[in-house]
């Protein structure tokens, strides 16, 4: 036990906080906490994000890699969740109302099955 016990100094790469600091991402402790939880968590994070802090600091984080941005009332909205998750790209969605779309249950879940040693997740029918 620590009386000046930090997350960031434990589970916290400073190499890659620097980084994440200078993407946009507010350097106070809970900030920089959230997106510790964010990254190295067992389920994918949903974030609260009125100011859109999030969203630019995720957006220029993954300026470099093929990222999939939408809205679920967005006409093609399914179709593009399963492509990215199926090739592995990073979904940003926005302008979510007050309920998420139910299809969206397993992949938060993470409820990924192995069927003849490939990883495989059932998205929406």
């Amino acid at each position: 036990m620590s009386t000046d016990y930090q997350i960031t100094k434990v589970l916290g790469d400073p190499l890659v906080i620097r980084d994440w600091i200078i993407d946009g991402l507010p350097s106070d402790s809970v900030s920089l906490e959230n997106a510790i939880f964010c990254t190295q968590g067992h389920r994918w994070p949903l974030m609260i994000d009125p100011q859109e802090q999030a969203f630019k600091w995720l957006n220029k984080t993954y300026s470099s890699t093929k990222k999939v941005l939408t809205k679920p009332a967005a006409a093609n909205f399914v179709p593009e969740v399963k492509a990215a998750v199926k090739n592995g790209f990073p979904v940003l969605l926005t302008d979510i109302e007050d309920t998420l779309p139910a299809v969206l249950d397993s992949i938060f879940g993470k409820e990924v099955k192995t069927i003849d040693n490939m990883p495989m997740i059932k998205y929406g029918e």
